[in-house]
């Protein structure tokens, strides 16, 4: 990966963790299940770029006697985790949510 390439995905994760943080303190102040569920999403971005750019590291490593076949399979490893992260994320969401249904509160 070139130098200029780095500089770029340093900058965008640094904005997403702020982001995060803002969404997290909006959601703080407001107990608002919809900004809970964005500032989520928004862990799960983070997570999985962070993770992919890693993956797209190894994945483009020569080939070694402990990997004939190079490290492009940990494409596929980086695809589950992203789709393991929604899930959970998902059901994290459901949960905050059914518990707001049976126990309502007002948006302040």
């Amino acid at each position: 990966m070139k130098t200029n390439a780095r500089t770029w995905i340093r900058i965008a994760l640094a904005t997403n963790v702020l982001l995060i943080l803002l969404k997290f303190t909006a959601y703080f102040f407001t107990n608002s299940n919809i900004i809970l569920s964005d500032a989520l999403e928004s862990i799960i971005n983070v997570v999985s770029s962070a993770f992919a750019v890693y993956s797209i590291y190894l994945s483009s490593l020569p080939r070694d006697w402990n990997h004939p076949y190079g490290h492009g399979k940990i494409e596929f490893f980086a695809a589950g985790f992203e789709g393991g992260l929604i899930f959970l994320a998902g059901i994290i969401i459901v949960i905050k949510s059914a518990y707001n249904l049976f126990l309502p509160h007002s948006i302040a």
